[in-house]
């Protein structure tokens, strides 16, 4: 699991327990949130997860940077060396988003493009 997940799920399970208690001492509907909260805590832990991959050894071989459905792959055209192919990669909220090198390299430059995704 990601560090970055604990700053969500802690305060998640915090309300989780005080509703729980809460709940106990007070009002039943507090066990209805006090579910709420930890089925989200859940679900948070479940996003962030980061499970081991077993890659194949083989150096002819380009693997897939991220789990998901690829939704398109097309030729970029750049000047120079800026030429390539592109590669989007959807990610449900149900895929892991762990984005992997897909072939060993060095990244010389990024690039950020500001735009709307629906």
């Amino acid at each position: 699991m990601l560090r970055d997940a604990f700053q969500f799920i802690i305060p998640l399970s915090l309300l989780a327990i005080i509703c729980a208690i809460a709940g106990w001492a007070i009002t039943w509907p507090f066990y209805l949130a006090a579910a709420v909260f930890g089925l989200l805590a859940v679900f948070v832990a479940y996003f962030f997860r980061d499970p081991e991959r077993d890659v194949p050894q083989d150096e002819r071989l380009v693997l897939s940077p991220a789990d998901g459905l690829v939704v398109v792959v097309r030729p970029e055209d750049g000047s120079g060396s800026d030429g390539g192919t592109l590669i989007s990669i959807f990610l449900s909220v149900f895929d892991v988003h762990v984005n992997r090198t897909p072939i060993p390299g060095t990244i010389v430059g990024t690039d950020y493009r500001r735009g709307s995704f629906w």
